[in-house]
């Protein structure tokens, strides 16, 4: 049974065109499961001193307004936690502690009870799942039954929606580099010069100069260093 619901959410959600059709389609798959919203946000591994986070979900409107004009998004500790750590992570007041007001806001519009968990995929996107419901605590017993469709569901959107966004957000991350410009890169990226490049890649400091031009050109970088801390947290030297 658990193979047959793996393959038929995963054929509708690589379906989905747009974000908007994937969050429909994950509300669907949240209620199955006993919730009544779902929220997908995700962490771009660019501008590394404002990185920004995006976010998809069915809450109210009132509160995704609300959320937003008080810019809740600095405060509140589930992503705080999805930034630091990839366990599963179910709402109580503990995890609240510090942002009670937020709490009891949050709670007010329906978000009493709630499961989070992030996750890291291609081109450095980290992404978190939350399914959250205004009724029923999440019990052990219902943890031990679907903890593993919840895992696998935040992996599936995850890979889904980085398909979705990485074209459109982030364009250096499908840039076509050369097997030696990435030799040059990972070079550059340890702090070597064009003439220590040159000689460990057994070619001129001229043709190590060419490649670092041609990758700043791709890159879209001012210079090699911003282009090996870019192409790094992109994932284009794994």
């Amino acid at each position: 049974m658990i193979k047959e619901w793996e393959n038929e959410l995963l054929h509708r959600l690589r379906k989905a065109s747009f974000e908007q059709q994937l969050i429909e389609e994950l509300k669907a798959e949240a209620g199955n499961l006993g919730f009544d919203h779902c929220n997908y946000g995700v962490r771009l591994p660019l501008q590394l001193s404002k990185p920004k986070i995006i976010m998809f979900n069915t809450y109210p409107m009132t509160w995704q307004k609300r959320y937003q004009s008080r810019n809740y998004q600095r405060i509140d500790p589930t992503i705080q936690h999805g930034v630091r750590s990839q366990t599963p992570l179910i709402w109580t007041d503990e995890v609240f502690r510090n942002t009670r007001e937020f709490w009891e806001e949050a709670r007010g519009y329906g978000l009493r009870y709630g499961w989070s968990q992030s996750t890291v995929g291609p081109q450095s996107l980290r992404g978190m799942l939350t399914l959250s419901r205004r009724h029923g605590s999440l019990t052990a017993s219902e943890m031990n039954a679907h903890g593993y469709q919840l895992v696998w569901l935040t992996q599936v959107v995850h890979q889904s929606m980085s398909k979705l966004l990485s074209a459109r957000l982030l364009p250096e991350a499908h840039v076509d580099l050369s097997l030696r410009e990435k030799d040059v890169l990972r070079w550059t990226a340890e702090g070597k010069s064009s003439l220590e490049i040159a000689d460990l890649l057994n070619i001129t400091e001229r043709t190590v100069n060419f490649h670092i031009a041609n990758i700043l050109k791709k890159m879209n970088c001012a210079n090699r260093t911003a282009a090996a801390v870019r192409a790094t947290l992109l994932g284009l030297l794994d």
